[in-house]
């Protein structure tokens, strides 16, 4: 009787990974330069998690991640607010939900530190 490609145990060298079925997916290692051109690939970090975990993670955890993401945007939620700032942002809206849908960053902050009521004052309720 011989043997099909299932009954066998396929050999397994250190460069690879066994998988069911006997197929086999090489070892992958994550270099500098191996992460850098993988996170050329995307526009933003959120795309390069979602899409090349594994080449996220390396740079992440061999302290490359911001070398490799130098052609990435910073991140839009840097920008400083104050109670003036926040002020100013809530008075281009009629409601609360409009300005929580609108400008969630200056909402956030605002009730993070507890200046709701005075940035709302104008507000219907």
């Amino acid at each position: 009787m011989s043997k099909g490609i299932l009954d066998s145990t396929p050999p397994i060298s250190e460069n690879s990974t066994y998988f069911p079925l006997g197929f086999f997916r090489p070892k992958r290692k994550w270099t500098f330069e191996n992460c850098a051109m993988d996170a050329k690939k995307f526009k933003t970090k959120g795309e390069w998690i979602k899409y090349s975990a594994n080449a996220y993670h390396a740079a992440h955890r061999n302290g490359w991640l911001e070398k490799c993401c130098t052609h990435m945007p910073s991140n839009i939620f840097l920008q400083e607010w104050d109670l003036v700032s926040c002020k100013d942002d809530a008075k281009r809206f009629a409601k609360r939900s409009e300005w929580a849908k609108a400008s969630k960053q200056a909402y956030f902050i605002a009730r993070t530190y507890g200046w709701m009521n005075d940035c709302c004052k104008h507000m219907e309720k």
